[in-house]
């Protein structure tokens, strides 16, 4: 099991996967690419090679994905929170079931998935439809989700200060990526953007941001980019606090938030401006969250 970035999809010839799996096709990487279909062809390249035996796992729920769908050689699989498939792994009933072409196979409930967010039940259909294509039981599959806590840096619970909840999602490098962690929240929530701009479109935020109302308590931006994307949010939401690093970002964070808010690192940038990648972002994150809990008498670290 690997994942491939476009990067070195871009240089593949001969790879071809027996499963190949395409969880979406967002904007990310401006800063390398002219047009964003130059990005997602390369994407698409990792089913380049497969043939009629083989299988294309694809999120159907995703609008750019059906346009190339179409010319992959491989049996295709699609998953899908809102569609109603003939064949596919689907939410049905708030059930995620296995729709295959000799069966059906209930796997799990939904409320069952232990990691938050919308998009990590698409996670777990994709992470499914891979294992019962490789022979493994629906049980086996909800025994494994049930007790999967998650990754660091992925929407990781890392403390609580004055009762508000602090997360890491320091690998949500990309605008799309920030959507989502938004998505899997009904608290009100302050958030932490910033560090190096790969070219986002930020603008593209501005109607989720504004639609969470008194809900989005205030938007903390910080590092290279942060004054540009406050600037590109202004109007957004009422307050909008600009500060140079992360510390600086949480530390005002920390005043903002109420007993009850969630306190969201997913900054929609690369690290690259202080840091030498989104892992080492994601650890200062969690020790400064540490650090100031200690200090508040919270609680730190992993939670």
């Amino acid at each position: 099991v690997t994942e491939l970035s476009s990067f070195q999809l871009e240089g593949i010839e001969r790879l071809s996967p027996r499963i190949a799996v395409l969880l979406n096709l967002t904007p990310d990487h401006q800063d390398r690419y002219t047009r964003m279909d130059d990005y997602y062809a390369a994407k698409m390249r990792l089913f380049m090679n497969q043939r009629g035996d083989d299988v294309a796992i694809v999120n159907w729920d995703d609008p750019l994905v059906h346009p190339v769908a179409g010319g992959m050689a491989a049996r295709l699989f699609p998953f899908s929170l809102t569609q109603d498939l003939e064949e596919g792994a689907v939410l049905e009933a708030g059930l995620l079931r296995m729709r295959l072409a000799n069966r059906e196979e209930t796997v799990m409930t939904a409320s069952d998935v232990p990691i938050p967010g919308r998009h990590n039940l698409e996670n777990v259909l994709a992470a499914a439809s891979v294992a019962i294509h490789c022979g493994v039981s629906a049980a086996a599959i909800a025994s494994a989700v049930r007790s999967f806590a998650g990754l660091p840096h992925r929407l990781e619970k890392v403390g609580q200060v004055d009762g508000a909840v602090y997360y890491n999602d320091s690998k949500a490098t990309n605008v799309g990526s920030t959507l989502r962690a938004l998505e899997a929240f009904t608290q009100p929530i302050v958030l932490l953007l910033g560090g190096y701009d790969k070219g986002g479109d930020f603008e593209s935020l501005k109607m989720p941001l504004a639609a969470k109302g008194s809900a989005l308590r205030a938007l903390v931006t910080f590092g290279k980019a942060g004054d540009d994307i406050a600037r590109r949010l202004s109007g957004a939401t009422p307050r909008i606090e600009r500060t140079a690093a992360l510390a600086d970002a949480v530390k005002t964070a920390s005043t903002i938030a109420c007993p009850g808010d969630v306190v969201l690192l997913a900054p929609g940038c690369a690290s690259f401006d202080a840091y030498t990648g989104f892992d080492k972002r994601g650890e200062d994150f969690r020790a400064i969250v540490s650090r100031l809990a200690s200090q508040t008498g919270g609680q730190g670290g992993r939670a």
